[in-house]
């Protein structure tokens, strides 16, 4: 089941793009790990393209809302 939970995640995650370089965060390489080990809470570790990216905000919303 985890598997399959983590799947929609990683499907969800390829539709959070960062805007200045128009490419999903997962294929990015910008998530180091789904952690699903206490359900129903994921955990996601992940970066960002820059520091001092103008979008943070929206990106790390965005992957909060890829893992519901």
């Amino acid at each position: 089941m985890t598997d399959q939970i983590k799947e929609k995640i990683i499907e969800n995650l390829r539709q959070v793009y960062d805007p200045e370089i128009s490419i999903n965060i997962y294929d990015l390489g910008l998530i180091y790990n789904i952690d699903l080990s206490e359900l129903p809470r994921a955990s996601i570790t992940h970066t960002l393209t820059s520091a001092f990216c103008p979008a943070a905000d929206q990106i790390v919303a965005d992957i909060k809302h890829a893992a519901t």
